[in-house]
């Protein structure tokens, strides 16, 4: 496949270079007594166009559904321009995002090798803005300055009575991730960035991004999104540090890759501290044995891709000489699910749009947890992809599950300005939507 040349446009915000808002995306209309305010839809069929066919079958005009904007979270095995070109002979769609996957989370929890589509409501959610930045030869200096220029209309306060924030879709093999996102979080000051990393299955050779018709390889995705509902950011893992430690004592950071552990070749001396032998190392290993370094109180993953030239290990983030390495352990991941969804009210949830690392979903299939990670995450109405790495606010993480969820806002919320009138209301009437 080859990838389309990336499409730069200039100007701020209402000047043609950010993407439109839905052509019908309007907010605060009643949902009849509350109702999912994310609809996806999934098919396994291996011809594009006609699992985009099936998809738009369930989300498009004819469903009676309209969407602001449309997701879409493909598997590897696809041909990613294809689907791409498929998409674009959508009837009536909506701008549509998405990327390439290590696995999928849809109406049936974990699936793998199909398409999943996912469509936000446009009586609830608007896409204010979308920004497409290349990765090669990013410079933090430069691209600061861009990004805070080109994102400071959305960095501020959100439309009255709405919410705000930024979605982040990235290559998750690109070594500027980390500073990608740390530059787009920070640009958008008060507005949360949340996302996930691209990913090629385990193949680890490319990983796409869709946007705007046009696909694109060593790019990062920014869309602002303006909601009436409340958006909640949920980011944890399911892990516990054990006493084992290493210290990165020889690295390449550049490349991500860690040469030596305490003195001995890393690869080496990681499996010795697991027990296998160096040749048995593999996704499944790094997986079951995930290594973590402590930043200001708090144990941040640096997860393990794979084993380069028999003797070294490369990182899915950032690495460097003199990091402490703890070897962590794994809690069961359903319980751990299930305590953190349900902490939200149920009555008031109406999505949670997810970004699962594929190494949890790595150790959950190896230890026989899939089955009750999936049965949870279908009844809380999860959607979203596995992942090579997910974002929230300026920091790129490995092995997590990070989400956005939505609720109804508590009675008497504003609705946000400039949204579609009913019942005579006045613009500035404040009214919740039961």
């Amino acid at each position: 496949m080859t990838a389309l040349p990336v499409r730069i446009r200039a100007g701020g915000a209402g000047a043609g270079g950010w993407g439109r808002p839905g052509a019908a995306a309007r907010l605060g209309a009643r949902l009849g007594g509350g109702g999912n305010a994310l609809r996806s839809a999934a098919s396994e069929h291996p011809n594009p166009d006609q699992a985009l066919a099936e998809i738009w079958g369930v989300l498009g005009p004819k469903s009676g559904f309209e969407a602001a904007f449309l997701l879409l979270f493909v598997s590897s095995h696809h041909d990613f321009q294809a689907v791409a070109e498929a998409a674009g002979r959508l009837p009536g769609a909506p701008p549509i995002f998405g990327c390439t996957t290590a696995g999928e989370i849809g109406p049936q929890g974990y699936s793998e090798g199909g398409i999943l589509a996912v469509a936000f409501d446009a009586r609830r959610f608007r896409l204010a803005a979308s920004r497409l930045i290349p990765l090669v030869d990013f410079t933090m200096r430069e691209s600061e300055a861009f990004l805070r220029r080109e994102l400071a209309p959305y960095a501020g306060a959100p439309p009255p009575g709405g919410r705000r924030f930024g979605l982040c879709l990235v290559d998750g093999l690109s070594t500027q991730v980390e500073a990608f996102v740390s530059v787009a979080g920070t640009a958008l000051g008060g507005t949360p960035l949340f996302g996930g990393a691209a990913a090629d299955g385990m193949s680890f050779g490319r990983t796409w991004l869709l946007a705007e018709g046009r696909v694109h390889a060593e790019a990062g995705l920014i869309c602002v999104v303006e909601t009436d509902l409340e958006v909640e950011g949920v980011q944890f893992d399911h892990l516990e540090p054990t006493d084992v430690k290493f210290v990165v004592t020889e690295a390449d950071p550049e490349r991500r890759i860690v040469h030596e552990l305490n003195a001995v070749p890393a690869a080496e001396e990681y499996a010795r501290a697991v027990g296998v032998a160096t040749q048995d190392l593999s996704p499944f290993i790094f997986a079951a044995h995930p290594l973590v370094v402590r930043v200001g109180g708090t144990h941040h993953v640096r997860a393990v891709q794979r084993v380069v030239e028999g003797r070294y290990l490369k990182f899915y983030c950032a690495i460097d000489e003199g990091l402490v390495l703890t070897m962590a352990r794994g809690l069961p991941m359903a319980e751990q699910l299930e305590r953190r969804l349900a902490a939200s009210d149920e009555t008031r949830r109406r999505g949670v749009l997810a970004f699962d690392c594929v190494l949890r979903r790595i150790e959950a299939e190896q230890t026989q947890q899939s089955g009750g990670l999936s049965d949870v995450l279908k009844r809380f109405g999860v959607v979203g992809f596995n992942t090579y790495g997910e974002q929230f606010g300026s920091v790129h993480a490995n092995q997590t599950f990070t989400a956005i969820a939505f609720s109804e806002p508590p009675p008497r919320f504003g609705r946000l300005e400039g949204a579609r009138q009913e019942d005579g209301g006045r613009p500035d009437e404040a009214r919740h939507d039961p």
